[in-house]
């Protein structure tokens, strides 16, 4: 004798679609936590990544084109008290 495979309203496809969905999630879950709970390597992420160094001082400006342009105006920003809040 046979009983068919159903669960109230839900279906076999509904039900193996949901199952699939939770083993799915649950694995997602599992695999990110089995990642926080792993001991992390010394150092840094950017241990490995090759540095950028500029050097800022007259030596690299050696080779650079003068420009004698004149500065322009200075911009100064008006003083403007803080408008009222409107309480005692």
């Amino acid at each position: 004798m046979t009983v068919p495979f159903s669960f109230g309203h839900f279906t076999k496809t509904e039900m193996l679609r949901w199952g699939v969905c939770f083993a799915t999630m649950l694995a997602l879950h599992g695999g990110i936590a089995a990642a926080l709970l792993t001991p992390q390597t010394e150092g840094d992420v950017l241990d490995g990544v090759a540095s950028v160094e500029v050097d800022f001082t007259t030596e690299s400006f050696k080779d650079a084109q003068a420009r004698h342009i004149a500065p322009g105006e200075e911009h100064m920003q008006p003083y403007l008290p803080a408008p009222p809040t409107g309480q005692p």
